[in-house]
């Protein structure tokens, strides 16, 4: 898996749902509690090593519960709501907005010092054709774009992760919809959430969308 090479930012355990009618300016779906999943590696035997399944059942800092877009006049507001955020410790979150003309990746990254996260924006891989190597591991490059009024925040004492894009920087689209996923070191092992209606099976390499959210007019 894509997980265990922590190839990140946390393109993993994503599919797409079956499209929706738009919904106008807003959109909010929760997620299954105690549905995290983990793993743990040593490098032996080569070349690929040895991966273990975690049960991630009782880790809360990355338990996605709910999943938010709100489209306005001026930006997009991603909202990402956890079972129990905290202030310290590696955390990995991973966005994707699909527009009309393109998918963009957003991306926040915290280490474990808890201290002010890495927030980027990027174009979105398509890996719905790509084929894994040997070990389980696809490599792939995305571009970077620069964004004036991007904002990225980790929110522990609200359990929250928040983001908030300009419009600008995502081509002013007349609609947009949301796939979110979130990652972290936890003791020996990386666990993650991909956000998703309870009962949808994923495949990694597809984004779970949530509704197409219509701009205001």
């Amino acid at each position: 898996m894509i997980a265990r090479t922590r190839l990140v930012l946390l393109v993993v355990g994503l599919v797409l749902l079956t499209a929706s009618p738009a919904t106008a300016g807003r959109w909010t779906a929760p997620d299954p509690a105690g549905d995290v999943t983990g793993w743990s590696f040593t490098p032996e035997p080569p070349p690929c090593g040895t991966y273990t399944d975690l049960d991630g059942s009782e880790v809360t800092q990355v338990d996605i519960r709910r999943l938010s877009l709100r489209h306005l006049r001026k930006e997009v507001r991603v909202r990402i709501h956890y079972r129990d955020l905290r202030a310290t410790g590696e955390l990995q979150v991973s966005v994707t907005l699909r527009t009309p003309k393109r998918d963009y990746s957003l991306s926040l990254i915290r280490w474990e010092d808890g201290k002010k996260p890495h927030v980027d924006l990027t174009g979105a891989p398509d890996l719905s054709d790509a084929e894994p190597d040997e070990c389980g591991s696809i490599a792939y490059g995305s571009i970077g774009f620069g964004c004036r009024g991007l904002v990225g925040k980790a929110r522990p004492g609200l359990d929250r992760v928040d983001f908030r894009v300009p419009r600008a920087c995502l081509r002013q689209p007349r609609r947009a919809r949301v796939a979110a996923t979130t990652g972290g070191q936890v003791g020996d092992g990386w666990y993650s959430d991909t956000w998703a209606p309870a009962g949808v099976e994923t495949d990694w390499r597809v984004p779970t969308f949530g509704r197409w959210v219509r701009a205001p007019r």
